[in-house]
């Protein structure tokens, strides 16, 4: 998936790059700007309908943890006791889906049960806990969503367990709806951390996606790094350290090259061609 919308957005970038060349040098005239940003504009549209398909990366728990993720979200909650029960985090995806969500999702129910079919044959109940428990340290958003009712099959007995588990890890979001059961004990715990607990699904997704932002690419064992702490300047240096050795590099060309890192994240994000455009008119 990764590199799929990797390309995608590589010949996208370099179209953008081949008109801005028309225009800027073939051309020589900077007054045809307007007509650039129109163009990137639709570009653009056109980009995201072609990537949609590939936005997001769902991980089933009969699915392996993946060895690439750039930002990622566990949908934690209370999962239906019988096929006949809907599911909440049906409505949680097709949200993620609307606002383009790009990163994995791991959702702790088997793919063919999610879907309403049956559990795949190798599935084990041991199977499921090992899986929860290991996506859930290297999800970097647990995003708990306790539409709990003990009558509607919905008791989130196992949510408890794990809502404490997690409380302190620096990585959860948490809401429920108004009629939710026996949720009180939960709030008070979140609120005590000065979290804000929500009652809209929308708005807890939304304050997930905002932590996560772009998210930043971790490769095999780096997965298990969760984002928070992966982006902290501690880790970037002491990950160049390892990088370069034992070599002396001073603070600043370390910094100098997190700075560039960052620089040219930016240059390659599709979003920021029309304004970089618009920087260059202004220096011309």
């Amino acid at each position: 998936m990764l590199e799929i919308r990797f390309f995608i957005r590589l010949i996208f970038i370099i179209i953008a790059g081949v008109v801005y060349t028309i225009v800027i040098i073939v051309w020589q005239n900077p007054a045809t700007a307007h007509f650039y940003i129109i163009f990137i504009f639709f570009l653009k549209s056109i980009y995201l309908l072609i990537i949609k398909e590939y936005l997001m990366n769902i991980i089933y728990s009969d699915k392996a943890i993946p060895n690439r993720i750039v930002k990622s979200i566990f949908l934690a909650g209370p999962s239906p006791r019988e096929m006949s029960v809907h599911d909440w985090r049906i409505e949680a995806v097709e949200y993620l889906k609307k606002i383009n969500f790009d990163g994995t999702i791991f959702i702790p129910v088997p793919e063919n049960r999610f879907h309403g079919g049956s559990d795949n044959s190798s599935w084990t109940y041991t199977n499921q806990v090992n899986w929860e428990c290991e996506a859930r340290n290297v999800a970097d958003i647990i995003l708990f969503w306790i539409p709990r009712s003990i009558s509607g099959k919905m008791p989130g007995f196992v949510t408890n367990i794990e809502f404490c588990e997690d409380l302190h890890s620096g990585k959860i979001v948490y809401g429920r709806p108004e009629d939710a059961e026996k949720c009180k004990y939960l709030d008070k715990r979140f609120q005590d951390l000065n979290l804000i607990v929500h009652n809209k699904l929308e708005d807890v997704i939304n304050q997930a996606v905002s932590i996560l932002g772009e998210g930043s690419l971790r490769n095999d064992g780096e997965v298990y790094v969760p984002l928070f702490i992966w982006k902290t300047e501690e880790f970037i240096l002491k990950n160049l350290d390892k990088t370069f050795g034992n070599k002396e590099e001073s603070e600043i060309t370390k910094i100098s090259i997190i700075k560039f890192s960052e620089l040219f994240k930016y240059l390659l994000d599709f979003s920021n061609i029309g304004m970089i455009y618009v920087l260059l008119l202004k220096f011309n």
